[in-house]
């Protein structure tokens, strides 16, 4: 499926959430099934929970709040970004 392989192409280069990887996709592509999108996440190759764990950790200066605030802006959800925030070390 020429979908899935040009989606598997995007994630070889970074990671993005499911959210992001979907306007890509649909940027490129008229329809995007979902199955495609069920297969990466199956797959584990698109994963928010991962996402969500290094966006934070490259970025933990910004604050918790920030971080909320950009993490929910890229389309994860609100139980996501709650879930990672709070067992995130954050500096003192």
């Amino acid at each position: 499926n020429e979908i899935y392989r040009y989606a598997l192409g995007l994630l070889k280069n970074r990671d993005y959430p499911a959210a992001g990887l979907r306007k890509k996709l649909a940027a490129k592509f008229e329809h995007v099934p979902e199955e495609v999108f069920a297969e990466l996440i199956s797959r584990n190759f698109l994963n928010d929970v991962r996402f969500s764990e290094n966006y934070v950790s490259k970025r933990l200066a910004r604050g918790k709040v920030a971080l909320q605030s950009e993490l929910a802006a890229r389309g994860v959800s609100a139980k996501t970004v709650e879930e990672v925030l709070s067992r995130t070390e954050w500096p003192s």
